[in-house]
């Protein structure tokens, strides 16, 4: 059950997540975490980079996932994968 609840969740909180093509190329992040991300990272392009390396095929093992999170002090971003869900 944790299993297979764990990749529902995960599957459902992603595709809430998606917006069409056209819309989502017209989308910025909000000003707070576009600095939180330049913070993080350096920028926009270098945080997709990181992202598409980590979550790059064979990088996650199994039907893993690759996440975008805030750490516990609310102040910096990570990029963390979780393997099998």
């Amino acid at each position: 059950v944790r299993n297979s609840g764990g990749g529902h969740y995960n599957h459902a909180f992603f595709w809430e997540e998606l917006a069409p093509h056209d819309k989502a190329k017209n989308t910025k992040p909000s000003a707070d975490l576009e600095a939180m991300i330049n913070k993080s990272f350096g920028s926009f392009d270098e945080m997709k980079a990181k992202f598409e390396t980590q979550a790059a095929p064979g990088a996650v093992f199994g039907s893993g996932w690759v996440w975008l999170a805030v750490n516990t002090a609310g102040d910096e971003l990570k990029i963390v994968g979780t393997p099998n869900q």
